[in-house]
């Protein structure tokens, strides 16, 4: 039995022809024939009725035409998986801020040097990404948020702030000026929020928790994920919005927006850099893996990426928690977290 042997059969199943079969394989009628024959033969059953107009499965045929579709998906999942480790594909899940404000940058530095690196990248929110790496979508996962999937390994990338921004106009201007904090104000604006999933939104409630504000307190007139929608809505005066300061970019110098920080404790979060347990990274993974973690430390002042200089915040609800994530290496085998002190987040 042989795999042109079983497609031609599924061709033919597919479009109840031979003709056609013969067309989309590139080969001739009797070809067909010759291979429909030669499994029929070899399994002692007739597979297919045939008739002046269509093609029918008799009961032994519509077995074999379920085991032929399994085998056939095998070996084109087996023959793109060497295809890729060939190629050196990264398959990259990133959620919304990562992927627009973090990654661009990484890859293009990254290619620079590793021109034969390609990369493929899988846009959602956090939780959707993380539903993608246990698929195994995915080779690695940048969110923000740490998960509690025991089938996921979380290591920090970098920290990520998150602040109020408003439109660019007087009224906002003279609050900004104001020796007070006018947070309580702006909160009593209309506002615009992230989906459920979104990381940025998990440190938003996390921060309005911190602060005694309820999100039912508010003026949620908008929920939506597209970050560059958020930014044009705002600085048109719709509403204002909580956001991660990266996402903000150059927006405040160009006066379309105001950024009003929030204090320190409250309004950070990591970026995590995430693989499936027991998963084994091909090498050329690892090397952009060191890349990623080296220059994102950078950026983020220097800090040893790994380090557990502070708790983690609970994935539920903001809150400090005691437990430290795991490093990201040798296929996401468990090692035994550092001594690093627990300073509250």
């Amino acid at each position: 039995m042989e795999f042109r042997q079983l497609e031609a059969f599924v061709s033919v199943v597919k479009y109840r022809s031979f003709t056609k079969a013969a067309e989309k394989n590139f080969v001739s009628q009797p070809t067909i024939s010759s291979h429909i024959r030669a499994l029929e033969e070899e399994l002692q059953e007739q597979l297919l009725v045939r008739s002046t107009r269509t093609v029918q499965l008799t009961p032994r045929g519509q077995e074999l035409y379920e085991y032929a579709l399994d085998i056939l998906k095998i070996r084109g999942r087996m023959m793109e998986n060497v295809r890729q480790h060939r190629d050196q594909i990264i398959h990259i899940g990133a959620s919304t801020i990562p992927s627009a404000y973090v990654l661009p940058d990484i890859l293009l530095q990254y290619r620079q040097n590793k021109p034969g690196i390609r990369f493929s990248i899988y846009q959602s929110d956090s939780q959707g990404i993380l539903l993608k790496l246990r698929d195994g979508v995915c080779d690695l996962g940048v969110v923000g948020m740490q998960s509690d999937d025991e089938e996921l390994v979380c290591t920090r990338l970098c920290k990520d702030h998150m602040v109020i921004v408003t439109p660019y106009n007087d009224y906002f201007l003279a609050l900004k000026e104001r020796p007070e904090s006018p947070i309580e104000e702006l909160l009593r604006c209309p506002i615009i929020l992230r989906e459920e999933g979104s990381g940025s939104q998990r440190i938003a409630e996390s921060f309005l928790n911190g602060i005694g504000i309820g999100e039912e307190e508010l003026d949620v007139v908008l929920r939506i994920n597209d970050q560059q929608a958020i930014k044009n809505l705002v600085a048109g005066g719709f509403a204002i919005s909580i956001m991660s300061k990266r996402a903000v970019g150059t927006a405040q110098q160009d006066r379309k927006l105001l950024v009003f920080s929030l204090p320190e404790e409250l309004s950070f979060r990591y970026f995590y850099l995430v693989c499936r347990r027991g998963m084994e990274l091909k090498e050329y993974v690892k090397d952009f893996v060191v890349f990623l973690r080296n220059r994102l430390s950078e950026d983020d002042g220097g800090m040893p990426v790994g380090e557990n200089k502070d708790r983690l915040p609970n994935s539920k609800n903001g809150e400090p928690d005691s437990r430290k994530e795991e490093k990201l290496f040798d296929g996401g085998n468990r090692e035994e977290p550092s001594d690093g002190g627990s300073g509250e987040m």
